[in-house]
């Protein structure tokens, strides 16, 4: 049970990041690939897990570890994309439920074909469809959606196999090291690196702060999401992502007037459909959290 209060507060704490990335997107970092590159680079001070229990795990583990990282990385190109284009909570909320699809998909496959009860299949099938009609339909947005909720999938499910086959000191180090090796591979390629330091160079000293300590804020709520993923489900834990959207939709409208970049659309019909998307969420959460 204690997995599930660390989801949900890592969820809200992903939610004010969530928040500033939608911020920063919009205009002082307006590069989806470059702001990757940089969320991963910051991955590196988990060197500081070294002296805590860090060890070579095996090649079959590294292979792993490292695949989760790439994945995680990819995945993290294509959801700043969708945020880059749409509204923060339409475009987070079509990812959150790909990630969630793809997750239960992956852990059927790769973990155990018996992840789930029929509770948690309700649970989940309910907070996956609240997410997907909490805004209207956007073609566009929706293959970037699947495409990053695939990679991201592809990364919890992987995680979850490293967390199970080792410690989470060393499953955290070395998806980090897989996440940091291919934001750096990806400097092979002319026009990446183009694109990252033309984003270094144009970014005012303000947003680089800004950035950073946005990500410090990301980093806890991982830290701690990451714990709960070591602790529970895969597959249940990426399904209560709707309640992060939830706090995201909440924070957004709070704030729309204040924060640049994170306006939604408060029409009566946009209003009625995301309220009854996130009673489907509300429900889904009611059901799982009566049935753990």
């Amino acid at each position: 049970m204690t997995w599930l209060y660390l989801a949900l507060a890592a969820y809200l704490i992903n939610a004010v990041a969530f928040i500033f990335d939608k911020y920063l997107l919009h205009a002082p970092i307006p590069r989806p690939f470059a702001y990757s590159f940089w969320v991963a680079l910051l991955s590196i001070t988990t060197v500081v897990l070294i002296p805590f229990g860090v060890g070579f795990p095996g090649w079959s583990f590294l292979a792993v570890a490292i695949a989760s990282g790439a994945a995680f990385f990819l995945g993290l190109i294509f959801l700043y994309r969708a945020i880059r284009i749409g509204e923060i909570t339409s475009a987070s909320t079509k990812v959150g439920a790909s990630t969630a699809v793809f997750t239960f998909v992956f852990s059927y496959l790769i973990l155990d074909a018996s992840v789930l009860n029929q509770a948690h299949i309700v649970a989940l099938g309910l907070m996956v469809f609240g997410m997907l009609i909490l805004s209207r339909m956007n073609w566009k947005m929706l293959g970037i959606a699947i495409i990053a909720g695939a990679f991201s999938g592809l990364s919890f499910t992987l995680l979850k196999w490293a967390f199970s086959h080792s410690d989470l000191i060393n499953g955290i180090f070395w998806t980090r090291m897989g996440f940091v090796a291919a934001a750096l591979l990806s400097l092979l390629f002319i026009n990446a690196r183009k694109e990252i330091f033309a984003s270094f160079r144009q970014s005012s000293s303000s947003s680089k702060y800004l950035f950073l300590a946005n990500k410090i804020i990301a980093a806890a709520g991982f830290i701690i999401l990451y714990y709960a993923i070591y602790k529970g489900n895969a597959a249940l834990i990426n399904g209560l992502s709707g309640l992060q959207y939830f706090f995201v939709f909440m924070i957004a409208i709070a704030f729309r007037q204040i924060i640049p970049g994170i306006g939604e659309n408060l029409d009566r019909k946009s209003m009625i459909i995301k309220i009854a998307g996130l009673i489907f969420i509300l429900d889904g959460f009611l059901i799982l959290f009566t049935k753990i």
